[in-house]
This record gives C-alpha cells, sequence and structure tokens, in this order.
C-alpha cells in the first residue's frame, strides 16, 4: 500500500487517488453508483477484469509511450471520457460530488462548497469539463489516469476497480482542487477590486490581527475586508494561502503553515519581508 501525506483541506493537485485501496464493498458501491448515473458496469465482473487486464498489457507492453500507444490510449480516453461526463454533470448539480470527494480524502472548502452550490448549468459543465480534461495550469483526470493510474501502476483492474471506476474517481480528485482553485481566486479577485491598504497608526500591520478574535463584530468585518485587500497584495503563493486560511478558515498560523508545508519561522520571515516590501512602496517618491 502507497503511504500517503495526510490529508488537508486542499491536498496537493498531484496526489493520486487511492481507489485500489477502498473496500471491496465500497468499490461496488461506486460501481452501482455509476451504473444508475451515466456509466456502464453492466456485464460479467470478471470478464470485464480479464478484458480490461488485457488492455492494460497492451499498453504496458508499449512501455505507456510511443505512437502505437498513443493511438490506443487516445481511443481508451475518448470512452472514458464519454462515460465520465454525464457522471460529473450529475454529481456536480446534485451535490453529490463533494460526498465522493470525501470519499477520496478531497474535501471542498467549506466556503467553495457553499459558493459552487449556486453555479449556473453552465458553469457546472465548464467544472465537469475541466475535472475530465484539465486546463494549461492544472490537470484532469485524463493525465490523471495516465500519470498515476497507468504509468505508476496505480490501477489494476484485478484489484477491484475497473478503468471507469478509477477514471470517475480521479476526476472527482481533480475536481477538489479546481474547485478550492476557483474559490481562492474568487476571494483574491473580489479583493483585488478593492484600493490598497496601509498600516495603522500605531505601525502594527494589518497582517498580525487577521484572526484576533477581541474584536466585535462590527470592527472584525471591517477588519477582515481589510485584511483581504492586504492578501491580494502578496505575491507569494504560500503566504497568500496562510492568509486566506487564517482569515476564512480561522486557522492558527502554526496549522495554516504546517498546510502549506512551510514551518511558522518560515512563515513569520516571508511575512516581514512583505511587510518591509509594502512600506517601502508606500515610501516610494511619486506614490500617491
Amino acid at each position: 500500500m502507497n503511504s500517503e501525506r495526510p490529508p488537508t483541506e486542499d491536498p496537493a493537485p498531484d496526489r493520486a487517488p487511492s481507489l485500489v485501496e477502498l473496500p471491496e464493498e465500497v468499490l461496488a458501491q461506486v460501481e452501482t453508483e455509476l451504473a444508475a448515473h451515466g456509466g456502464s458496469a453492466a456485464g460479467d465482473p470478471a470478464a470485464q477484469r480479464a478484458a480490461e487486464a488485457r488492455i492494460l498489457e497492451l499498453l504496458r507492453a508499449e512501455q505507456f509511450t510511443g505512437p502505437r500507444f498513443e493511438r490506443l490510449f487516445a481511443k481508451m480516453a475518448h470512452r472514458l471520457v464519454g462515460y465520465a461526463f454525464p457522471i460529473m454533470r450529475h454529481w456536480i448539480g446534485s451535490g453529490h460530488i463533494f460526498d465522493e470527494c470525501l470519499k477520496f480524502r478531497r474535501p471542498i472548502i467549506k466556503q467553495a462548497r457553499a459558493a459552487a452550490s449556486e453555479w449556473t448549468l453552465e458553469e457546472q459543465g465548464a467544472f465537469a469539463i475541466d475535472s475530465i480534461i484539465g486546463t494549461e495550469s492544472m490537470q484532469g483526470g485524463i493525465q490523471f489516469f495516465l500519470n498515476y493510474g497507468l504509468r505508476k501502476g496505480n490501477w489494476d483492474p484485478q484489484k477491484g476497480a475497473s478503468s471507469g471506476t478509477y477514471f470517475v474517481g480521479a476526476c472527482a480528485c481533480c475536481f477538489a482542487s479546481f474547485c478550492n482553485k476557483w474559490w481562492k481566486d474568487k476571494v483574491l479577485a473580489e479583493a483585488m477590486l478593492s484600493s490598497p491598504v496601509d498600516a495603522d497608526e500605531d505601525g502594527e500591520d494589518l497582517l498580525l490581527r487577521i484572526a484576533d478574535t477581541s474584536f466585535g463584530p462590527a470592527e472584525a468585518a471591517v477588519l477582515r475586508d481589510s485584511a483581504a485587500r492586504a492578501v491580494a497584495q502578496v505575491k507569494d503563493p504560500k503566504i497568500q494561502e496562510v492568509l486566506l486560511r487564517r482569515s476564512y478558515l480561522g486557522q492558527t498560523q502554526a496549522e495554516a503553515a504546517a498546510a502549506v508545508e512551510l514551518t511558522p519561522k518560515a512563515v513569520e520571515r516571508r511575512l516581514h519581508t512583505h511587510r518591509k516590501n509594502m512600506r517601502d512602496n508606500d515610501d516610494a517618491p511619486g506614490r500617491l
């Protein structure tokens, strides 16, 4: 069994789905759900596993590369995309996708889940497509299945998961990454519409007060808005995430640092550099 990092609210987008590690009864349940919503798991399971094992051997014989492999994989991917799209559309539209993401230890950030419930049908379809096909900057289920299911050997039809089950699971894992990133980008985009933040009269930086619980509701709301504008000025993506986690998830700096794989001291050093840059920019000649 492959070792895995402890799950976080927004796990790394390149972790392979652990479908082969799920109990057989869970796999059977997934197969049943897929068959009910567009997928076809019908037929003799043993015969299906044998057929997929032969396909896997053909792909492996080509060492998962080269023109012949690409032709074979293109045919396989075409079938899997047609299998996965109606399932992903149904799951996203019904909200069942969030349960599936949890099943594969890919939880959606609470605020992102609430915002996603208001997506239009067009937006739901776009997220289904991105989760399957991917984008220039993020992989979808196809690349996920190719890299981890095939090349790294994490998919084995003899262990219970059909290619369709594994592929849809990969798409669900990718959806979690797309949805969480969409929410973070949305928060930052909204913050960018606001004006920059200056330090207060005592020189205390707003970035240090994001998670302070001593303020009343009204003052806290104002501070949170100011903090969001401050986050929008941060160029370091890990520090952006630390500040978002502190402000919107209520995490401590130590918890947020662990989530982005930094030590609390490393976070403080980067924050210090950012605060210094902000003050230098404020003091720059010609600044209005």
